[in-house]
């Protein structure tokens, strides 16, 4: 008997073409009465009577151009070889459930296979999909249901690489936990959320130090509750940090009860936020008609030079954000450069260093 979790994976792959949003699947092994069970049963599409007929024969196509899909045609041969059955129930918008049936003759492995692998790429691999996993074991249960993993995820994505760990050790932690295969042990862990919490946790202090971290959750506090509370926060939270990473957003978020992607669409929105960081000191060169001819493209060419950066960039040491502007007002000075709200009028390019050395 081939590895039946293949099978189950082609046959969700069927169901995923056939627009399933929920798609579930069942295991039962009896080892005392020698039976292994099946059954995947999904919301799609459904299918037609005769293609009900026809979907078990392994030459039998509804795709033009290629034979694709031998998950059914191979699940039911693996049934019938060890005195079982597989059959099909499915009708038309009203989604499909197959289910089969073993006799467990190969007691030397698991006919299963690696079903936490399988599961995982079941799962990471349709983000848009939820699964219900019910495996039962000799009476004892194990269930996986991804919907509750998700609403404790919040806005985390289901293929981040510590949600992809998270699943498959839950489901190999499960199944050992049941008797069902011989997997290799679970690791000791605490919950996703106190996890991914950590490593939001981690990815602020890459960023910042304790003590900013511990100032932003203190603005966060003084406005949780109040409406109208995020702008203000986010405003305060970008003088103290100088710029809104996601991990802020996030942080803002949670505290304040509000979806990541609400928080996420007010800091696109404003072009006051900005996700970048920025310097200490903003440099901005004026390429405005009066000041480009009087020199001010050789100007923006030299700071470039200068801070190692592209307009819109930040130098590494986070010193100093170099941004080009059309105009200042101020065409009889040019060419302009300011920095911060100091304008410096007529500036030569042998005195840009001079100028710049002024902030650091």
């Amino acid at each position: 008997m081939l590895e039946l979790s293949m099978n189950i994976l082609d046959i969700v792959e069927n169901s995923t073409r056939a627009g399933a949003s929920l798609i579930q699947i069942g295991i039962t092994e009896d080892r005392k009465n020698d039976t292994l069970r099946i059954e995947i049963t999904d919301n799609g599409e459904g299918m037609e009577a005769d293609t009900v007929e026809k979907a078990l024969d392994p030459f039998y196509t509804s795709k033009t151009v290629r034979r694709v899909g031998l998950g059914l045609p191979l699940l039911s041969h693996a049934a019938k070889i060890t005195g079982g059955r597989c059959t099909i129930e499915s009708q038309k918008g009203e989604g499909t459930t197959v289910t089969a049936v073993f006799g467990y003759r190969h007691i030397d492995r698991q006919p299963l296979g690696d079903m936490p692998a399988t599961m995982t790429t079941m799962i990471v691999g349709n983000p848009g999909v939820d699964f219900v996993y019910r495996h039962l074991c000799d009476g004892v249960s194990y269930i996986l249901d991804t919907r509750e993993v998700k609403n404790e995820l919040e806005d985390v994505p289901i293929d981040h690489p510590m949600v992809i760990q998270f699943v498959k050790e839950n489901i190999r932690d499960g199944l050992k936990g049941i008797g069902a295969g011989s997997y290799p042990p679970p690791l000791v862990r605490s919950s996703l959320k106190e996890e991914y919490m950590d490593l939001e946790y981690t990815e602020l202090v890459e960023e910042f130090t304790p003590e900013q971290i511990k100032e932003l959750d203190e603005i966060i506090q003084r406005y949780k509750g109040q409406p109208g509370g995020l702008i203000p926060v986010l405003e305060r939270a970008q003088e103290l940090l100088g710029f809104l990473p996601v991990p802020v957003q996030k942080r803002v978020g949670r505290e304040l009860g509000i979806p990541f992607s609400h928080v996420y669409g007010v800091v696109t929105f404003y072009s006051f936020f900005t996700m970048q960081p920025r310097g200490k000191h903003t440099v901005r060169v004026c390429l405005g008609t009066a000041c480009y001819v009087r020199g001010g493209k050789k100007i923006a060419e030299n700071i470039e030079k200068i801070f190692g950066i592209k307009e819109g960039d930040t130098t590494p040491d986070r010193m100093f954000t170099y941004e080009t502007v059309r105009c200042l007002g101020a065409c009889g000075l040019g060419p302009v450069v300011v920095v911060d709200e100091d304008i410096h009028g007529r500036v030569k390019p042998d005195k840009l260093k001079e100028i710049l050395q002024q902030y650091n």
